[in-house]
């Protein structure tokens, strides 16, 4: 069974946290769904109860859990956090796929893949859509059977699927 982490970022650090991340939480529901083992990290409500630096810590004993897929993304405003979080998730979980998704790459797929070096792939447009996909194809990583996904070949290029 895949195990998969939803990890949701800090959106607006100068603000409070207002909404619940119904996208990633219908991905998640999405992947459960499909038969994966599936956590739920919403990091941008944790930071009404802890500080920013415990926030980060709790995502980091999470991933110590071990994880075949970390799934984060959100929108542009998360880009430092989603940054932070490869960076700090990716030695953890060295095999596990990177998955991101959201507006933050939606809507600029090449140069946020090509500043986020640690995620594997992408989704592109609605993720509850190619989510199950990437969940079962995360061991074997054929990417390309996959449509609306964004991924690194073997000579780390970004390719895109229609």
């Amino acid at each position: 069974m895949t195990r998969v982490i939803f990890v949701f970022p800090i959106i607006r650090e100068e603000d409070q946290p207002k909404h619940f991340p119904l996208g990633m939480g219908i991905c998640a529901a999405v992947a459960e769904r499909a038969g994966a083992k599936v956590a739920f990290y919403d990091m941008n409500a944790a930071r009404s109860v802890l500080d920013k630096e415990e926030v980060f810590r709790e995502v980091e004993d999470a991933a110590r859990e071990g994880y075949d897929v970390v799934a984060t993304g959100g929108l542009t405003t998360t880009y430092n956090c989603v940054k932070r979080l490869g960076k700090l998730l990716r030695p953890i979980l060295p095999d596990a796929t990177f998955l991101l998704g959201g507006n933050l790459v939606t809507t600029l797929p090449n140069e946020i893949m090509s500043w986020l070096k640690e995620y594997d792939i992408c989704a592109i447009g609605d993720a509850w859509e190619t989510v199950t996909d990437i969940v079962s194809l995360s061991v074997d990583r054929e990417w390309d059977k996959v449509l609306g996904v964004g991924w690194r070949n073997e000579k780390g290029d970004l390719v895109l699927n229609g």
